[in-house]
């Protein structure tokens, strides 16, 4: 299953050695201590041989261990009679792979429907979570796998649950451009304002992206265009800032302004103090034409009208943002 260039994590096997992929960064990062790779591994990387370091580093440290359990070879793409094969060797239902996955996460990641449903009535459970902090149902959300989202929706999975980041699944399919999946979370009602531990909503997310379809959809279910992220952002200012027009537009036309607009109007408020031209109009209503002079003399309290003048500054310049 393809996966977009930009997102965080995918379902790769991680290594107990010096040197493991990490599913944040997509790279091989330090890990286990932050020790350095062995020798021989250094000289394979100096010459651009990473996979075959890692390999060979994770086949002299760990004895050739694997990292999954023949059950969750056999939900990754097996049939159920895979599935009850591994599980009559004697093989746990939620047992944990060396990144800390069950058979479930890896069925979810796939979009192996009949084996997540078979896990699912053989007990597998649906709210353990991974080295991440995703449960089954975050995991296929990052992966897009609608069947097996909606196979665990049925089957009762939290449709809230958040990982380590504080993201929904409504989150981090946004993120993904999985649009067909933020679609069938919003049928199941999931929670479209839902704010990952940056404040950052789904639709912040797909704005950022420049997902307009998904930014769409979200608006129509009730997302807020005006929400704020921790840094103050909104998801019109995160699409301004990738230069992705057309959703900025969308958000535009849908109410969405700056975070930096209100700010502004709190200041223009001092405008009020031109009032006192009120309080002249009893002397103009009841006196004669010819007393009219008082107004000329008035005319300083139409100053303070163009020391305003500034406070229409910072609307200019937002948009200009």
């Amino acid at each position: 299953m393809s996966v977009p260039a930009r997102s965080c994590a995918t379902i790769i096997p991680r290594f107990p050695v010096g040197w493991a992929y990490s599913p944040t960064a997509r790279r091989p990062v330090r890990g286990n201590g932050g020790q350095v790779p062995p020798p021989y591994a250094t000289a394979l990387i100096a010459r651009g041989c990473f996979a075959a370091a890692i390999f060979l580093t994770a086949i002299l440290l760990s004895g050739c261990a694997p990292t999954e359990s023949p059950l969750h070879i056999a939900a990754k793409s097996g049939t159920v009679d895979d599935l009850a094969r591994a599980a009559a060797g004697g093989d746990d239902i939620n047992g944990r792979s060396k990144v800390n996955q069950t058979p479930l996460m890896v069925a979810a990641a796939q979009g192996n429907q009949p084996a997540v449903d078979w896990l699912i009535a053989h007990g597998a459970k649906l709210e353990l979570t991974d080295n991440d902090g995703d449960t089954a149902l975050l995991v296929a959300a990052r992966d897009g796998s609608a069947p097996a989202i909606e196979a665990l929706l049925v089957h009762g999975a939290n449709i809230e649950a958040a990982n380590d980041e504080g993201a929904t699944a409504a989150v981090i399919a946004s993120s993904y451009g999985w649009l067909n999946v933020v679609n069938l979370l919003a049928d199941h009602r999931a929670n479209v304002n839902a704010a990952d531990r940056e404040g950052r909503t789904a639709l912040m997310c797909a704005a950022r992206e420049g997902f307009v379809k998904i930014v769409q959809a979200l608006v129509e279910d009730g997302a807020d265009v005006n929400a704020r992220a921790a840094d103050g952002k909104t998801a019109l200012e995160l699409a301004l800032e990738e230069k992705h027009k057309e959703a900025a537009e969308f958000l535009r036309s849908h109410g969405a302004t700056p975070s930096t607009m209100p700010a502004p109007a709190t200041r223009a408020a001092p405008a009020t103090s031109t009032a006192p031209a009120t309080r002249d109009a009893p002397a103009m209503s009841d006196a004669p034409a010819t007393r009219a002079a008082p107004a000329t003399r008035d005319a300083p309290n139409t100053v303070p009208t163009s020391r305003d003048a500034p406070d229409t500054a910072p609307a200019t310049r937002v948009a200009n943002f």
